[in-house]
């Protein structure tokens, strides 16, 4: 009975967002969601920084795999006149066993994930060490339903 009215709270709190985070499956690369109850942050910027933190944190189901990099980490997190700006550092360009994606792929998955949790935003721009990655123009990054399972 506690258990129940202490659940109850939680989700009636306010206080928490339940965000989806996409990570690929072992066998078949597919993303596939975990849902995750995450803090309310204040503005854009923080949930999206919090979002991207937890994707670099990795999966918490063992038939899914990281989506980026272990020595991946956020450097920036900028929203202007709608437009998400999010910087990784180049641990995004090392391999990683972990990691069966390639920058360019975990970029593209990274930007499914932020788009299909913050989709009121106008645009995404996902960069390296404040550069746009080689072969991506400036039209920034779109939702892709056909990387998800």
């Amino acid at each position: 009975m506690l258990l129940a009215i202490s659940l109850a709270l939680f989700l009636a709190g306010g206080h928490w967002a339940r965000r989806v985070l996409f990570f690929p499956e072992t066998i078949s690369r597919k993303l596939s969601g975990e849902t995750r109850y995450l803090p309310r942050r204040s503005g854009l910027e923080g949930n999206v920084r919090l979002l991207v933190e937890e994707a670099l944190l990795g999966p918490a189901l063992p038939l899914h795999q990281r989506i980026l990099p272990r020595n991946t980490h956020v450097q920036t997190v900028l929203v202007h006149r709608g437009t998400v700006i999010v910087s990784l550092s180049e641990g995004i360009l090392r391999p990683d066993p972990e990691c069966p994606f390639s920058p360019l792929e975990a970029l593209q998955a990274l930007g499914t994930l932020i788009r299909f949790n913050f989709p009121g935003a106008r645009s995404l721009q996902l960069l390296i060490e404040g550069q746009v990655p080689f072969g991506w123009g400036a039209e920034g990054v779109g939702f892709r339903p056909e990387l998800l399972r």
